[in-house]
């Protein structure tokens, strides 16, 4: 049962999603009711576990009426089960911990002083530390804590076309922009964060990192991110080329936009797709991010781009908003004539296999073409 909000004290809904998870989830709920901000409600959704994490979460729900239990007769995904969960809110700000992580418990107090002082934030996260499956910290130098926890612009949408500087478990969210910017696409599966912290920035919330390190971010071999290297790597990209991209061109930062492309070829996990593949991928991010409408609509485009390494560079010509525009990112961006140049290369380490270039002299078109922008 939750606790009427008021301007001093508003509610904040938590949603803890698990799944398998019940060695840990213990560690994270009772980490939550021991917050020293004791408004809340936790909703704990379950997306079909096989071992003990339901009756984990029931035998703390009987103990603790703030505590809501949601679950699923079959495995749905973690967006599905977000999607879910986000129904049952009632909050006026929203945290999504995941089941594995441990909130600090000085952190929801912290985070809503924050928006208390800064009403035109609409997200507030924090720098972590990280721990193991053992709940000890990892002392060594570790790539989380590094990537997360440096003070950056986050409002500047240049930052973030590497990749996410937020840690999931550490956000907090006013529900009102939450509810416009929508909840995570139900197609991804290893960035859907990344996603959504995107369409914040881009929606033009403001968003912040308070400098203290108020969550504990598990790290234990099984985290999702860490499952399926090149899955991960094409939500990257088409989260660069769905929200980042189409800003970079508006914005006349083209450096920027071949700086990523560049960065996109010559990733090992792009080196590691067939030249095929890697052909239709080309070509999909080089049509415009407008006909793109999710991330299933992404991976169609991908399936059904036309490998051709001419109508590649003829979908870039094309984009919109204006020709001229890459024609002069071409020309002048010194990173997007090397990735022009390791395409060619390519085309020519598989002549063999592509007759078809050939039979509609696509291979003259690219030849001019590499000619005109890598010479002027």
């Amino acid at each position: 049962m939750k606790t009427p909000s008021t301007t001093q004290s508003p509610l904040i809904s938590i949603i803890t999603l698990s799944y398998n998870y019940a060695r840990f989830l213990p560690h994270t709920i009772e980490a939550i009711l021991s917050q020293d901000y004791k408004n809340i409600q936790h909703i704990i959704i379950d997306d079909a576990s096989t071992d003990d994490s339901v009756a984990v979460a029931r035998a703390y729900a009987q103990k603790d009426k703030r505590i809501e239990v949601i679950t699923s007769e079959k495995n749905r995904g973690a967006c599905a089960a977000y999607a879910e969960a986000y129904k049952h809110i009632n909050g006026d700000f929203v945290c999504s911990i995941d089941a594995d992580d441990v909130p600090h418990p000085t952190k929801f107090r912290k985070q809503l002083a924050f928006f208390s002082a800064n009403p035109d934030y609409d997200l507030v996260s924090t720098f972590i530390d990280v721990i193991d499956g053992q709940g000890k910290f990892v002392t060594s130098p570790n790539l989380q804590e590094e990537w997360v926890n440096k003070e950056r612009d986050l409002n500047d949408l240049s930052n973030w076309i590497s990749g996410n500087y937020i840690a999931h478990s550490a956000v907090m969210m006013r529900r009102e922009a939450h509810d416009k910017v929508g909840v995570l696409d139900p197609n991804m599966v290893y960035a859907p964060d990344y996603e959504h912290f995107t369409r914040f920035v881009v929606g033009g919330h403001k968003i912040a990192t308070l400098p203290e390190r108020l969550m504990s971010y598990r790290v234990h071999g099984s985290n999702i991110t860490h499952k399926n290297p090149q899955a991960t790597f094409i939500e990257f990209i088409y989260i660069f080329w769905k929200w980042i991209a189409p800003v970079l061109i508006q914005q006349r930062k083209f450096p920027d936009l071949a700086g990523r492309l560049s960065q996109i070829v010559a990733h090992d996990q792009y080196a590691e797709m067939s030249f095929q593949n890697r052909m239709r991928l080309l070509s999909s991010i080089t049509q415009s991010p407008s006909k793109i409408q999710n991330f299933l609509d992404f991976s169609n485009s991908i399936a059904n781009a036309d490998p051709h390494p001419g109508s590649v560079l003829e979908a870039a010509l094309s984009h919109s908003p204006a020709n001229l525009e890459l024609r002069s990112m071409l020309r002048t961006t010194s990173r997007m004539s090397s990735t022009i140049n390791r395409l060619a290369a390519q085309i020519e380490a598989n002549k063999p296999n592509h007759h078809a270039l050939a039979e509609h002299s696509q291979r003259g078109k690219l030849t001019s073409w590499l000619r005109q922008f890598t010479s002027k």
